[in-house]
Parts: structure tokens; C-alpha cells; sequence
């Protein structure tokens, strides 16, 4: 009767360490699988269910072919990957943005004096862009457990056949995660204020209609910094 309790205790003693990693992975899927917890907790124990997984598996002299194929080692993985492009969407990111920029008034910056008055040949008070923009999605996040939205500030540049960055801009953009995909991408609308560089509008005197100042035959121009709102659609990569 002592030998069997003996051994009891020996074949008990040599599981339990399995026997414990095995609940401790379990819990690490719980947490894992449990979108009431923040997002940084989750992709966390996500990591630490797949060592788990393996740890528990090679205690068991499982052959590493055997825990590659293992089913439970590929949902740790797929879970893995997929908080992972959760956390890379919600983190701090680059993207290009397609943006249409609105000014206030009319920038002429292109005109000439016909018959004694002033005439515009080329003016606007839109402008098409590209911006290369740089977000964080600090807020909408439902204290970091929402992981498919995301709101937050956006600096910007911009550029033009004259200068490598012909303006900045910042301002707030609203962000949706691709849903389809296991990546960090995701779409977002923004908007914002722009600060451009070397807008080109009639110098003062000169005003479209009307006849350009005495002794004055040619449109004259001066370069300024000018306002402007944004607004844009960008692609986070």
C-alpha cells in the first residue's frame, strides 16, 4: 500500500508542472480573447498563450514537427497575428493622404492688364493635394479596448514643383482598421488647417477688374504665406 502511494506521488509530482502550464495557458486565452481588456494586455498574453503552447507541448516530448502542426499552436498564431495588426492600427502611424485644401477668398496668381484693367488668366480657392501624414490614435478608443476605431491628431506635409515641403498641416482625423486584413492598415477622413509656403497673389494695388496703379503697365506679385482648411482621405500602411 506505501508503494502505490509512493508511486501515486512520484506520477503526480512529474505532471503537475504540465498540468500547471496547461491552466496557465488557458488563462492566457481567456485574457486574450476577452475584448472588455485593453488592447496592449490582450496582444500581451496572446504572445505569452503561443510560448505557453509550446512549452507545455514540448513537456509532453512532443517532436517539434508535432508542435508546429499542433492545431492549438495555429490559433495561437492567428491570434497572434491578428492583435498584433489590432495594436499596429491603434499605434502611432504614417500614411498618405489625398486632400483638397480650401482658402479664404480668391489667390490670383496669375493675371495681366488688358485694355487698362487688370484681368485674372489663372486664379483658385481650392487646391488638389498629396500629404504624406503622421497620426496617433489617441482617443474613441473606449479606454484602449475598441481595436477597429480610432480617433486623433495628424501632422502633415506637402509638396510642390518649387519646394520639397511647400506646406504643414495638422489637425484631427477618424480612423476604421481593415477589417479583412491581419495588417496595421485601415482608412481615415481628416480635417485640419495647412500653412503654405510661397502663395503667389497680386501685389497690393493690383485687383482684378479694376485698372492697375498710375505708371504701373505690367501685374506685379508677392510670395506670402497663406491659411487654408483641409480636408483628406488617407490610407494608413
Amino acid at each position: 500500500m506505501r508503494r502505490m502511494i509512493f508511486t501515486a506521488l512520484i506520477v503526480l509530482m512529474a505532471i503537475y508542472p504540465v498540468m500547471s502550464k496547461a491552466d496557465d495557458c488557458q488563462n492566457y486565452y481567456i485574457v486574450a480573447q476577452d475584448t472588455n481588456i485593453k488592447l496592449d494586455i490582450r496582444y500581451d498574453a496572446a504572445k505569452k498563450l503561443k510560448a505557453c503552447l509550446i512549452n507545455t507541448l514540448a513537456n509532453k516530448s512532443e517532436s517539434a514537427v508535432a508542435i508546429q502542426l499542433s492545431p492549438e499552436i495555429k490559433l495561437a498564431e492567428d491570434i497572434t497575428a491578428d492583435l498584433q495588426g489590432k495594436t499596429e492600427f491603434m499605434g502611432q502611424n504614417f500614411g498618405v493622404g489625398f486632400a483638397v485644401s480650401f482658402t479664404n477668398g480668391t489667390i490670383v496668381d496669375d493675371a495681366a492688364v488688358v485694355n487698362g484693367v487688370v484681368v485674372a488668366k489663372s486664379k483658385r480657392n481650392k487646391e488638389a493635394r498629396v500629404l504624406l501624414e503622421f497620426h496617433s490614435l489617441v482617443a474613441c478608443t473606449n479606454n484602449g479596448t475598441n481595436t477597429d476605431f480610432g480617433c486623433g491628431p495628424f501632422a502633415a506635409l506637402a509638396t510642390t514643383q518649387a519646394d520639397v515641403i511647400g506646406g504643414v498641416g495638422v489637425g484631427w482625423l477618424w480612423s476604421w482598421r481593415n477589417k479583412a486584413k491581419t495588417d496595421g492598415s485601415g482608412f481615415s477622413i481628416g480635417v485640419g488647417a495647412m500653412l503654405d509656403n510661397n502663395v503667389r497673389r497680386l501685389a497690393d494695388g493690383f485687383s482684378v477688374g479694376t485698372p492697375p496703379p498710375t505708371g504701373e503697365t505690367d501685374v506685379r506679385y508677392i510670395n506670402e504665406s497663406r491659411n487654408s482648411y483641409l480636408l483628406f482621405l488617407t490610407n494608413t500602411f
